[in-house]
């Protein structure tokens, strides 16, 4: 949501911002706002909020349904926060596979990684945040 509302992409155009939004939303176009992460938080659209200036703007688009929240945002379909992939790690739920990238998977289970009490526990954490970079 920031880059469409970012004036870096209208600058050129004679009407600005309203020229730029008119051309993406000319005709019957919608525009699916998925979750984005920032940070720990997961921020569906309507935690976005735009430049001052564009507030009217942005909830026009919002009130004609031109801006679409994705009905999937906060719930299982979102990724997980790393806290709860941490969790999920240390209680041995071996869903956590499906959100990290395979070599580091592969690596936090070969060392035993994040697990409670476990000997090689600051060695593997080490290795994981180095390949993971």
């Amino acid at each position: 949501m920031r880059e469409i509302f970012a004036a870096k992409h209208h600058q050129n155009l004679p009407g600005g911002l309203l020229e730029g939004m008119g051309r993406l939303f000319m005709g019957d176009v919608r525009l699916a706002v998925y979750p984005m992460r920032n940070g720990h938080q997961h921020l569906v659209l309507d935690d976005f909020r735009p430049p001052k200036s564009c507030a009217p703007l942005y909830q026009q688009l919002k009130e004609s349904d031109r801006l679409v929240p994705m009905p999937s945002a906060r719930t299982a379909h979102a990724t997980p926060l790393p806290d709860a992939v941490l969790a999920m790690i240390r209680r041995g739920d071996r869903a956590w596979r499906r959100f990290v990238p395979v070599p580091v998977a592969r690596l936090i289970e070969k060392h035993r990684a994040f697990r409670e009490g476990s000997k090689a526990q600051r060695n593997a954490q080490s290795q994981v945040f180095a390949l993971a970079r």
